[in-house]
C-alpha cells in the first residue's frame, strides 16, 4: 500500500516543462482532467495534445476520447479528486536530477 500512496503522490507531482509560450502541463490536472498528461499520453500519438514523445514500441492505452476507459479516468480525475489537490506538508521527496546508482561492472566489450 505504501508503494501506491508514493506513486500516487509523485504522479500528481508530475509537471511537464512547456515550450516557450505553452503552459505547464500535469500529469493529473485536477481542474481540467481532460487535459492531464495521463490522458492525453493513454491516447494515440495524432490526438493527443501536446504531443507525447516517441516511444519505441508505444501502444495507446485508448484509440480515441471517447473510449470508456478514457472517460473513467476522466471521471476519476474530475470527481474522485478534490480540485484543490492535497496538501502533504510532511514529505519531501525531491525528484533526482541525477541516476542514484552506477553499473555494478563495466559493460563487456566486444572483440
Amino acid at each position: 500500500m505504501q508503494a501506491a500512496y508514493t506513486n500516487f503522490y509523485l504522479l500528481q507531482r508530475y509537471r511537464k516543462s512547456p515550450a516557450a509560450g505553452e503552459p505547464v502541463r500535469l500529469l493529473i490536472d485536477r481542474t481540467y482532467p481532460e487535459l492531464s498528461l495521463l490522458v492525453q499520453y493513454g491516447l494515440p500519438m495524432p490526438l493527443a495534445a501536446p504531443p507525447h514523445p516517441k516511444a519505441p514500441g508505444f501502444h495507446a492505452s485508448f484509440p480515441n476520447r471517447d473510449d470508456p476507459r478514457c472517460a473513467e479516468m476522466i471521471r476519476w480525475i474530475s470527481v474522485l479528486l478534490k480540485p484543490e489537490g492535497g496538501s502533504y506538508p510532511d514529505i519531501h521527496y525531491p525528484p533526482a536530477t541525477q541516476p542514484t546508482a552506477q553499473p555494478a561492472t563495466e559493460p563487456a566489450t566486444r572483440k
